[in-house]
């Protein structure tokens, strides 16, 4: 099942683009590859830097897959630090039991970081040091109650999600049982008019026969009498 055969991946990205006009959070969708459907606010750090760099980029896919996917039993959400050294916050989406995407927030602190490791990172993958540093204070600060406010929207967002798309599911399956049957009706409607084009010619064709029959008694009858 791919989530995006399930909804309007357009009117998703309007809808976190919203979000994230509101709020300033980063808003994101990605399949259980690590595909971004669905990118909104994203950080300079990421887009220029981590994103980019192909080794970074590396540890952005393991975070949105591996780190993304390890949720512990009964929560509805995992927060954790990425590979490139940042807050994430992942929401599986359901669609009929199945884990078919995740929703995504992050790129963010929960206090102001330590500039050494980035430092670090920086002269580990070739990064302009000042532009990296530049970018790395223009990410934001959330309290964890912030988050957790914004993660209540968004898991109650991604079910909402989950339910929408596995009710489009089954209305695709309904339609398809639908046209099947119509389709059976109609070969069968065929059918039945072919017999009946048979059952009626037969008939035309025994009253022809009796007719006949009547003429040839009527010209045997007159014959007989002479």
């Amino acid at each position: 099942m791919k989530f995006v055969e399930l909804v309007d991946i357009n009117e998703l990205r309007e809808l976190c683009e919203s979000f994230t006009a509101f709020t300033d959070a980063v808003t994101a969708i990605l399949d259980l590859e690590g595909n971004i459907l669905v990118a909104t606010g994203w950080q300079d750090i990421c887009t220029r830097f981590h994103r980019v760099n192909p080794q970074t980029a590396c540890r952005c896919t393991e975070s949105d897959t591996v780190l993304a996917g390890q949720l512990k039993k009964g929560e509805t959400y995992n927060v954790y630090k990425c590979k490139n050294g940042l807050v994430d916050v992942a929401v599986p989406i359901i669609v009929g039991g199945e884990h078919i995407a995740n929703f995504f927030t992050g790129q963010f602190f929960f206090q102001s970081p330590n500039e050494e490791p980035f430092v670090v990172q920086a002269e580990e993958f070739g990064f302009d040091k000042r532009s990296y540093l530049d970018a790395l204070h223009k990410v934001p600060v959330f309290s964890e109650q912030q988050v957790r406010i914004m993660m209540e929207f968004f898991t109650r967002l991604a079910r909402i999600i989950g339910e929408m798309g596995l009710a489009g599911k089954r209305l695709e399956e309904s339609n398809r049982e639908l046209r099947k049957y119509h389709e059976h009706l109609e070969r069968r409607n065929h059918e039945l008019e072919t017999m009946n084009k048979a059952f009626v010619g037969r008939e035309l064709r025994m009253l022809e026969l009796k007719e006949r029959i009547k003429e040839l008694e009527k010209q045997q009858t007159s014959g007989g009498q002479a």
